[in-house]
């Protein structure tokens, strides 16, 4: 049975319809903090490890890469994996950003621009004289930016233990109650008012009926920390939690892989064919 990496499984989750239902509570105790529409994202996560069947051929559509010209590499097709120790199944996300330079110039530049720095990545391992051709190919006046994140990939799931993620849900809980509990009577207004709409602190409409005693700004400042520290590490210790109690190596039917625009590793699957020689 496939793998998949933690990325490409929360990937999975925006391929799918969106759910219409909360199917029974998120979590074993009552949680305050999220609005529906972050409700049936949870249902989603949930759903998605505990029952493929429910959703295969009913809830999901097939994942169309999207190229926002924003890297060098960029739009392909995700991979899932034979072999839960393929080296490409625990590699970092690494790449290089387009130039705002390069993107003004259009579409054109910008397939020229990948074009030249494909043909030509043997010389990054000499970023001097990478950064001096690139220039003067396209005279550009910046140096590239370099992008590289940490794999989500599947040994950080492989290695968790239930009860401990468990202990991480309920002390993050405890801190959410204690932070309410220990906050002045202005700032517990601002939590119970806007708690579930802390989206509203990235958008840059005025607040509707604002009657906190802060100003927009200052209550958006507060709604981005309390949204950081508390909300988003909430929701994924809950994926976590998911994961853990239902697949948590991120085995997938393959079909189910297949149908959402899935495809197989080429490193797993030379390896398979090697082996077979032997």
């Amino acid at each position: 049975m496939p793998y998949i990496t933690q990325f490409n499984a929360l990937r999975m989750l925006g391929s799918f319809e969106e759910i219409d239902f909360v199917t029974g509570e998120i979590y074993d105790i009552p949680i305050y903090v999220f609005n529906k529409f972050e409700l049936k994202q949870l249902s989603a996560a949930r759903a998605l490890f505990e029952d493929r069947e429910f959703l295969d051929g009913k809830m999901y559509k097939t994942i169309i890469p999207e190229d926002r010209h924003k890297y060098v590499f960029d739009g392909s097709k995700p991979r899932y994996h034979f072999n839960l120790e393929c080296e490409r199944l625990a590699q970092d996300f690494f790449n290089f950003e387009i130039p705002e330079e390069i993107k003004e110039r259009g579409i054109s530049e910008i397939n020229r621009f990948r074009i030249w720095f494909k043909e030509n990545k043997d010389l990054l391992e000499k970023p001097d004289i990478f950064n001096m051709r690139i220039a003067a190919a396209f005279g550009l006046k910046n140096q590239i930016k370099h992008v590289n994140y940490d794999n989500s990939g599947s040994s950080e799931i492989e290695n968790l233990d239930l009860c401990q993620v468990k202990d991480n849900i309920n002390n993050l809980l405890g801190q959410i109650d204690s932070y309410y509990q220990t906050a002045n009577a202005r700032k517990k207004y601002v939590i119970a008012k806007y708690k579930k709409l802390t989206y509203l602190a990235y958008k840059s409409d005025p607040l509707l009926d604002n009657d906190t005693g802060y100003s927009d700004t200052a209550v958006k400042n507060f709604l981005k920390v309390y949204d950081k520290t508390f909300k988003v590490p909430l929701k994924k210790l809950l994926i976590d939690y998911y994961r853990t109690l239902y697949n948590k190596d991120l085995k997938f039917l393959g079909n189910l892989l297949d149908a959402l625009g899935f495809l197989p590793c080429l490193t797993c699957y030379n390896n398979i064919n090697n082996d077979k020689k032997l």
